[in-house]
């Protein structure tokens, strides 16, 4: 079994070129590369460790199907952070879209809060009322 070559020196924009010439080994050195950047976007997004996990290793086989899809002009490093946080949004309106679905009666905590607090429930409210109110 061959060692595969040394493509640390080699230039983000030609490890693109190579990746979509189908070169696994300039893929391999990409995913290297930018595996911890996709995590941090993706962990800035959700802030859930083991959830970020999953969606970077979504985010990179996204990498992997669209590599024709990034035009030589762009740096690849702004590509893969944006494809990053979009992975993550997508996981966040896939969620709050099932949240909705499980609680469609779910009401604003603002809504629930008894009368005894006007400057929470109304933020119009004045503060005089909770001043008056207060025992001195």
């Amino acid at each position: 079994m061959s060692k595969p070559p040394d493509l640390s020196d080699v230039p983000d924009l030609e490890l693109m070129a190579r990746a979509r010439e189908g070169d696994q080994d300039a893929y391999c050195e990409l995913e290297r590369r930018y595996r911890s950047v996709v995590f941090d976007v993706i962990y800035g997004v959700v802030r859930q460790r083991e959830q970020a996990e999953d969606l970077t290793q979504e985010a990179l086989v996204k990498l992997f199907g669209a590599l024709d899809s990034n035009g030589p002009e762009r740096h690849p490093s702004a590509w893969i952070r944006r494809m990053a946080n979009n992975t993550a949004l997508d996981y966040v309106r896939r969620r709050r879209k099932w949240v909705q679905r499980l609680r469609p009666n779910h009401r604003r905590v603002t809504e629930i809060l008894p009368p005894l607090y006007p400057s929470v429930r109304n933020p119009a409210a004045s503060s005089e009322v909770g001043i008056a109110s207060h025992p001195s």
